[in-house]
């Protein structure tokens, strides 16, 4: 399954979560802008208005988690 959603300020790029990869593509020119599989079976993506990605995890426990990626780098952000 493939999920998408669009960041606030990056409006020609989408959020694509696809066989276990999420990456950022620019639908421009459609090049990669970031891409990471190190997160556990990616079920499902959203993105909210500080550019922020949430991506649903799946595992080996019947708990979904949710990872929180930046919209432009695709870096883990960290939660306090």
């Amino acid at each position: 399954m493939v999920w998408l959603c669009v960041t606030s300020s990056y409006r020609d790029a989408v959020i694509v979560s696809c066989d276990g990869t999420v990456s950022c593509i620019d639908v421009s020119t459609g090049h990669c802008v970031w891409s990471t599989d190190s997160l556990e079976e990616p079920l499902a993506v959203c993105c909210d208005k500080a550019d922020q990605v949430y991506v649903a995890v799946g595992g080996d426990s019947d708990t979904i988690l949710i990872k929180v990626l930046d919209g432009n780098t695709g870096k883990a952000v960290s939660r306090s």
